[in-house]
């Protein structure tokens, strides 16, 4: 069992994490937050990829060796780590963390999935996650093409974006990137009311999750709401379960065609995410 740290048992600084898929804009809302929101700064995570245009070492990453990032895991120096992409590892180094809470020094910073869930596994009071959503997955193709990376990595962030997608409904709110403006106005919003303490915040967007789960035996296809703050693979098994499958197997469900859809009612602030299934009987 995983025990909190102590640092969380006191709230001081906080921690606003920006997860989504890759290519969804959230450096881009990371840079305009720091430069327009007071008493915020980015938390440096350690990363083995090289610098990208603009960034620089100890700023916005630690910038470091696969050897010396094997060291850090070795000497317990990160709260968390993940290697993403094929021998290109993230990691949050646990001191910039700690010292910055202790401190009251409220950080943002730009956390892959699987990181944001150990932080606030760690560090739940300090913590808040923002989603960063695309308005659809056709947009998002477009940001990486323009962001001029080579195709097997376009591709790689393709098939990552699915299971990426499915942290939106743990998330404590979601940013629906449509265009920078908004975007970062979405964001600025919920950080004053959370710094306020407003009992009812209410984000500038409404959401809805929804699981499609097809029955590969009898092509029958199943459709339940998630509610908010539950995985979708959670829901997908208890409707199964509902439906006369008992203990299905969680490695017979896999994603289906598309995978994800998603969309975005601009006149009336409602972002919706379906997520599709497939479920196969054993052979």
């Amino acid at each position: 069992m995983m025990r909190m740290s102590v640092v969380a048992e006191h709230k001081q600084g906080m921690l606003f994490m920006l997860v989504g898929p890759g290519g969804v804009g959230k450096n881009a809302i990371l840079d305009q937050l720091l430069m327009r929101v007071d008493n915020l700064k980015q938390l440096a995570t350690a990363t083995t990829r090289g610098p990208r245009k603009g960034e620089e070492h100890g700023k916005q990453r630690w910038f470091v060796t696969l050897d010396e990032f094997k060291q850090m895991i070795a000497d317990e120096k990160l709260v968390e780590y993940q290697e993403v992409h094929a021998g290109v590892y993230y990691g949050v180094p646990k001191f910039a963390l700690e010292s910055a809470f202790e401190a009251g020094q409220d950080l943002i910073a730009d956390i892959d999935f699987h990181g944001a869930t150990k932080i606030r596994a760690l560090y739940l009071p300090n913590t808040i996650a923002f989603f960063v959503a695309p308005p659809n997955m056709d947009i998002l193709l477009d940001r990486l093409l323009a962001r001029q990376d080579d195709m097997q990595s376009i591709e790689d962030r393709l098939t990552r974006s699915a299971e990426e997608m499915l942290y939106a409904t743990e998330a404590d709110y979601v940013i629906v990137n449509w265009n920078l403006t908004d975007a970062v106005g979405q964001a600025m919003l919920l950080i004053r009311q959370i710094r306020e303490n407003q009992p009812h915040i209410l984000p500038s967007i409404t959401t809805t999750f929804t699981t499609q789960v097809t029955i590969a035996k009898t092509g029958n296809t199943l459709t339940a709401n998630i509610p908010k703050g539950i995985k979708p693979t959670h829901i997908a098994h208890a409707t199964l379960r509902e439906n006369g499958i008992e203990n299905p197997k969680p490695d017979r469900l896999f994603f289906d065609k598309p995978p994800v859809v998603v969309k975005y009612d601009e006149h009336n602030r409602h972002y919706s995410i379906t997520y599709h299934f497939r479920y196969e009987d054993e052979p």
